[in-house]
Parts: C-alpha cells; structure tokens; sequence
C-alpha cells in the first residue's frame, strides 16, 4: 500500500499549467511540513516536499489556496528521474496530492471553511 497523509503550508507560488495534448491541468509545489522538535537544541525540525496536484484538484488549489496557506493531502508518493550530467540516473521522490483539503483560504474568496476538492 503506498498512501501517505500530510498537514502542511504552501511555501511556493502557484502556478496553473496545462500539460500534454489533452492540456491536463497540473499544479506543483513545495508543502513544507513540521516533523517535531530536536530534543537537544530545541530547534524546530522542518521537512519541504514536492507534490503535484492534477486536474480537478489542481485547478480549485489554484484558485482557492495559495503560498502561506495550510493545506491536509491524502496522496501517494512516487518518483520521478532524470539523468545528470554525468549520465547517472537521479530519482526525485514527489507526492502526488489524490484529495486536498483547505484549512484556511484566501481571503479574497467568499467560501466555506474545510471544503474539500
């Protein structure tokens, strides 16, 4: 099984794409994530994660969320490569975001709170 659920701030701007010769819309962004505290120095641990949205759920993200905005994802994680310079295969782990669930909203849109896209 490969689900994965996470609570976290867009720390990126949104942006709207079409991809492919259907012009699917696609939404991606980094969701920084709160992991707990160090115990030692007190500090704040931080993980910043990509994540993809698709169609539906990146359209209504696009227009209903934004960067600075908590958001819940229910997704799956995958992986993308590339291969470098050097000709060595990079892999990219990445979540792609299945339901997405606003916990605050932009304040210019007149919407109810916890919708769910």
């Amino acid at each position: 099984m490969n689900k994965i659920l996470l609570v976290g701030t867009i720390m990126t701007e949104l942006e709207l794409k079409e991809v492919g010769e259907d012009k699917i819309p696609l939404v991606n962004f980094t969701l920084e994530v709160n992991n707990g505290f160090n115990s030692i120095t007190k500090e704040r641990i931080v993980d910043f994660l990509s994540v993809s949205a698709w169609n539906k759920n990146a359209e209504n993200l696009f227009r209903y969320s934004g960067k600075g905005h908590l958001v819940s994802i229910i997704g799956s994680l995958k992986s993308r490569s590339y291969k470098n310079a050097e000709g060595q295969t990079r892999y990219i782990p990445e979540v792609r975001a299945e339901r997405i669930q606003f916990l605050d909203y932009k304040k210019s849109e007149n919407t109810s709170l916890n919708q769910i896209i």
